[in-house]
C-alpha cells in the first residue's frame, strides 16, 4: 500500500496500485461568536473496484472484505445489501446514461481502522477523467 500527499479532490492520475492511501489534514475555523480553530489528520483510501482481490494482497495490514488493521468492506458501501460494489457502480452509471468506463472505477473512502466500520463511500468516480458522476 502506498501513501501519497493530501490532495484537493481526486488525484490527477489514477493510482498504479489497486489501492492507495492519501494522508492529509483538515482544518476548521470559526470567527464568531468566539474565534475557534482546530485541525486533525485524515486518511483517504482510493481503491479500484475492478481490482479488489489485488488490493487485498497489497499489504498484510490492509484487507478487503476481511478483518485487518485497515480494511475496506464492500458491504459498508453502495446498496449495502451484500451485492458487489462494482455492480452498484455499473447500475449508477447506467441510471445516468453513462457507459461504465473501460478502464474501471475507483471509490474514494475513509478506510476502517481495526474493528471500526468504514465510512460509506459517498462518491464513486470514473477513472476516465472525462466522465464524473456520483451515486
Amino acid at each position: 500500500m502506498r501513501t501519497g500527499p493530501a490532495t484537493q479532490g481526486m488525484p490527477d492520475k489514477p493510482a498504479e496500485a489497486a489501492a492507495a492511501l492519501y494522508v492529509g489534514e483538515v482544518m476548521h475555523a470559526r470567527l464568531k461568536p468566539i474565534g475557534h480553530r482546530f485541525s486533525y489528520r485524515v486518511m483517504s483510501l482510493l481503491i479500484d473496484l475492478d481490482r479488489l482481490a489485488e488490493a487485498d494482497r497489497q499489504s498484510p495490514l490492509f484487507g478487503v472484505n476481511r478483518a485487518a488493521l485497515y480494511s475496506f468492506n464492500e458491504a459498508d458501501h453502495g446498496a449495502r445489501d451484500g451485492s458487489p460494489l462494482r455492480a452498484y457502480a455499473q447500475r449508477c452509471a447506467a441510471e445516468r446514461g453513462i457507459d461504465y468506463p473501460a478502464d474501471g472505477c475507483c471509490c474514494c473512502a475513509i478506510p476502517a481502522f481495526s474493528a471500526t466500520p468504514s465510512i460509506p463511500c459517498r462518491s464513486i468516480s470514473a477513472i476516465a477523467r472525462t466522465v464524473h458522476w456520483r451515486c
